[in-house]
């Protein structure tokens, strides 16, 4: 890849030489190793909140900086009807004001009884504009459904906590939950089949406490249970791709006072989930352990929390995703424009981003909308390849500077950090280059950020014989944003899925159960780049990811030789190695079966399965092996057309979808593979 953000300022580019202020015989030594493998990759993971009471600029504005920053999820929180507590007077907000012309829920009400006493369910157009604009930007929406529309009778005995603040979502009485789930489903259908964006569903926020303050928190759970399990068959009944997430417990829920990792709250509620799918036989959806988290310094507390919580093999298909997340909670939202919080948040997005059990994490809407000063460091981090690699910053023990770094053979990028109150004079160390990366075509590129947007301030051209920069400065809580680009021939961006649509993406998350270190595998798939990632970090380790497309072209239609290409780039990978899995797979689906598996395996690694028996894995039908190179910069061709059974096309309706499959298993070390695929030859 070739970076797409050019810093919005520039002073004039040297040659080479450094500033006097970085002249210093306490420059800071930072090593970069570019052919080392660090676990895991360096993935996409950020996206933005948005409460989607009405459609505003703001929310138009937001999702496209936040798309030119390579946010991958716009949230959508709907609140269908919501009670708040005004002074000493508890007011009901019904439909947040459908009458006005921006509204999400109107101008004729989302929910009604129509004449016959049948439910009629709306969609609105303001809704749909919101959401063909999350498609053009290439990322998935997040809707999130909260509260009881006006057309049913609330539960009196659920009273609002007293001297309560914030949202409040109470359910109807007993016998109408059915029929709540059920509409909620279809309103969740008929949005879906409107505009086909590729969604996540998610019903009320934080239900411990918001449904009724007189219920503990086992009790909320319970009412919550009763419900959730109704309306996530439903939603998947009328969509067997839909992805479910649940159930948005807030941060409190997964910390102790006293420090203590036990799972806190978060295995309350997933204990009482495995007890009820035992007691009824069946497997409820889950597809996101969803949590709010408003405390981003407590974050490695909650991520340790929800390992123990959800370390059962039932949820190894159910990531953790932040679906709103806050730090220094006494702060408004400007400490996204201090750069002494700034560098707080880099430290927190950080540490995310080294979890594999983590997908992703929702940052406020103003940071976007505003280009706030955080929005830069976030710009570069979803620029940066996926192929993480190695940093060592002074002695091991310079915590005021932190940094990560990542490359292939067309770029790298470093992104460092300063916390202290002093500029850092920097000695950048480039080891182990690779001349397909550092050749007489390359460029570095130094852009700095010192309480104002980034300013690029170093142009160099490198050579095979670079292993050191110039003297750097990396400013004052403030940061240096390093490129490295080869202009070689075939450097522009990758061809992607153009005829088939995006349906839905799994990962696998083999966590430890009942520890709370971070699984040794992680799955990714990144929506912006039709990208499936794998990494592992020592050879217990599975890295799993597969996207669904539907829509395939198949041989008795205009494509009758319709391909997927897989461009692989790796690191870490061994030379051969019989235990060893590394693999590519396509099923052709029948519903939630496969009527065929292609397995696409590398001939190295001969003595191993060509896929692992996983629990809750797709199981293979009728299969055919392809040998074929899986190694960094290899191009597999997947015969999507000539290979598919007869009466696929005909399967699920005429939808013709297909699984493709990443995995790597049982390295000797770290290692990672990422497969890009594309249907352009």
């Amino acid at each position: 890849m070739l970076f797409r953000h050019a810093p919005e300022q520039s002073r004039s580019p040297v040659e080479d030489g450094s500033d006097s202020a970085a002249e210093s015989e306490n420059a800071v030594t930072v090593t970069v190793d570019l052919t080392s493998t660090e676990y895991p990759a360096l993935v996409r993971k950020i996206g933005l909140n948005g409460n989607w009471d009405f459609a505003l600029d703001a929310d138009y504005r937001s999702m496209d900086n936040a798309a030119d920053a390579s946010a991958v999820i716009q949230s959508g929180l709907i609140e269908l009807r919501r009670m708040m507590l005004d002074g000493k007077v508890l007011a009901e907000n019904k439909d947040l004001d459908i009458s006005k012309p921006n509204s999400l829920l109107g101008p004729e009400p989302a929910f009604s009884i129509n004449e016959q006493g049948a439910i009629d369910i709306r969609v609105n157009k303001n809704l749909l504009s919101l959401r063909q604009n999350v498609k053009k930007d290439e990322m998935i929406n997040f809707v999130q459904l909260a509260g009881t529309p006006d057309i049913f009778t609330l539960d009196s005995t659920l009273k609002y906590k007293e001297n309560g603040v914030g949202n409040w979502y109470p359910f109807p009485v007993e016998d109408q939950i059915p029929q709540l789930a059920q509409s909620l489903a279809q309103y969740a259908s008929k949005v879906a089949s409107a505009d086909q964006v590729p969604t996540i569903w998610a019903f009320w926020q934080e239900p411990d406490h918001t449904i009724g303050g007189n219920l503990s928190k086992e009790e909320a759970f319970g009412k919550y249970l009763d419900f959730y399990k109704q309306v996530g068959p439903a939603v998947k009944a009328f969509n067997r791709d839909a992805v479910v997430a649940g159930i948005q417990q807030n941060a409190t829920n997964g910390i102790r006072p006293n420090g203590k990792i036990d799972g806190a709250v978060y295995k309350t509620f997933a204990d009482m989930l495995l007890k009820t799918e035992r007691e009824d036989g069946v497997r409820y959806p889950l597809d996101y352990i969803t949590i709010q988290n408003y405390l981003g310094e407590k974050t490695k507390d909650i991520v340790e929390n929800s390992r123990i919580a959800f370390g059962d093999s039932r949820f190894n298909l159910s990531p953790v995703f932040m679906n709103e997340f806050d730090f220094n909670k006494d702060m408004r939202d400007e400490k996204y424009n201090k750069p002494d919080q700034v560098v707080q948040l880099m430290d927190m997005i950080k540490y995310i981003y080294e979890q594999p059990d983590v997908s992703y994490v929702l940052l406020k809407r103003n940071l976007f909308n505003q280009k706030m000063l955080a929005y830069y460091p976030i710009q570069f981090l979803g620029d940066m390849p996926a192929l993480r690699r190695n940093i060592v910053i002074g002695d091991g023990n310079t915590l005021a500077i932190q940094g990560l770094a990542s490359s292939n053979d067309k770029a790298a990028a470093i992104l460092l950090w300063n916390k202290g109150k002093t500029a850092q004079a920097i000695q950048l160390s480039l080891k182990n280059p690779d001349s397909r990366l550092i050749n007489e075509s390359s460029r570095l590129v130094v852009s700095t950020m010192a309480g104002t947007a980034p300013v690029m301030d170093r142009e160099m051209k490198l050579t095979p014989d670079t292993h050191e920069v110039p003297l750097l400065t990396l400013p004052a809580e403030g940061f240096l944003m390093i490129r490295i680009e080869t202009q070689q021939e075939g450097t522009e961006e990758q061809p992607r899925i153009s005829l088939s649509d995006y349906a839905r993406h799994l990962v696998w998350v083999p966590r430890l159960d009942g520890r709370s270190t971070p699984p040794t595998g992680m799955g990714h798939y990144d929506i912006r780049s039709d990208s499936l990632i794998a990494s592992v970090s020592d050879p217990s380790g599975v890295g799993l990811a597969a996207v669904i497309l539907k829509n395939v072209p198949d041989q008795d239609r205009e494509h009758q030789d319709y391909k997927l290409y897989a461009n692989l780039s790796g690191s870490g990978l061994p030379a051969g190695n019989a235990s060893t899995v590394v693999g590519l797979r396509v099923d052709y689906l029948d519903g939630d079966s496969s009527m065929q598996t292609v397995f696409y395996r590398d001939s190295r690694y001969t003595g191993a399965e060509p896929w692992p028996l996983l629990e809750d894995w797709l199981p293979a039908k009728s299969e055919i092996r392809q040998e074929v190179s899986l190694g960094n910069g290899d191009r597999v061709t997947l015969d999507i057309a000539r290979q598919a059974p007869k009466g696929w096309a005909e399967s699920d309706g005429g939808a013709r979808r297909i699984q493709v499959s990443l995995i790597l298993k049982a390295v000797d070390g770290t290692a990672s593979i990422v497969a890009q695929l594309s249907d352009t030859p």
